[in-house]
């Protein structure tokens, strides 16, 4: 898929994160080094 996501962006995301019936992903947070904490900018 291409999404445009950071692969530290997709390694955060959980199910939850994810809108099927409206088609929305909602990107709140990213991995570093094995923490997961949230993304960098308000528009990441």
């Amino acid at each position: 898929m291409c999404t445009g996501l950071c692969v530290s962006e997709i390694l955060a995301l959980r199910w939850e994160h994810i809108d099927f019936k409206n088609g929305v992903m909602l990107v709140q947070q990213d991995v570093v080094n094995g923490r997961i904490g949230r993304v960098k900018t308000e528009p990441s």
